[in-house]
């Protein structure tokens, strides 16, 4: 179930002159609906108690319902401060539908359960084809590739802790829907982590750490 507010705006502005007038427009919308993703995954045993997991989700091309108030306006700006000139038009309670794109995703993972474990993710989404209220937008499809393993050195060694600890390690590339100035923008992350036993519990806690590299300056 989706729902919030943002505020979508577009503007055309002279910096370097106070004399001209700048202009924006600006959507305040609100969104209220229900969006499905669907999955499936089959799991097999294989030799030496190792077990394969494979497993797919995709999301349709789904419409959710949006109600926007829409505001146009003239401006000047001086020392930092925006004077008001005229309002252009001024609507509220217009209804529409903010478009969901496409999206499917694979994933695949080995484990020997208490051992070892090893996987990798994938999913791309067709962010081309997003709309809100009918208007397109300069977003670029996008795909997202994670990868992760995780070891237990001896689940059963009660005389050493560190020895039933999980040890983990990832690494994720986000290929975004955002190109700015020509350029993709992309992310980059290494990720570490420790699965915990709690001594007389089926429990644990986890702990995670990541290092990311989020677009470019």
């Amino acid at each position: 179930y989706l729902f919030g507010s943002m505020v979508r705006e577009a503007s055309s502005t002279f910096p370097d002159s106070a004399y001209y007038i700048n202009f924006r427009e600006a959507y305040y919308i609100t969104v209220n609906g229900l969006y499905f993703d669907y999955g499936i995954q089959y799991s097999k045993r294989l030799k030496k108690d190792v077990r394969l997991t494979a497993g797919g989700i995709f999301g349709t091309n789904t419409n959710i319902n949006a109600k926007t108030n829409l505001l146009s306006t003239t401006y000047f700006a001086a020392n930092g401060t925006e004077y008001t000139k005229d309002t252009i038009r001024s609507e509220e309670g217009i209804s529409g539908t903010i478009n969901i794109p496409f999206m499917f995703g694979l994933g695949l993972s080995f484990e020997k359960p208490d051992k070892w474990l090893v996987g990798a993710d994938f999913r791309w989404q067709n962010w081309k084809d997003f709309r809100a209220f009918g208007i397109n937008d300069s977003l670029v499809n996008s795909f997202y590739l994670s990868t992760g393993a995780e070891i237990c050195p001896d689940i059963n060694n009660y005389s050493n802790y560190l020895k039933r600890v999980k040890y983990r390690l990832g690494f994720r590339y986000n290929n975004t829907y955002l190109q700015l100035r020509q350029k993709h923008i992309n992310e980059y992350a290494v990720s570490l982590g420790l699965g915990l036993p709690i001594r007389g519990m089926k429990t644990g806690i986890n702990l995670s750490a990541e290092f990311a590299s989020p677009g470019t300056t």
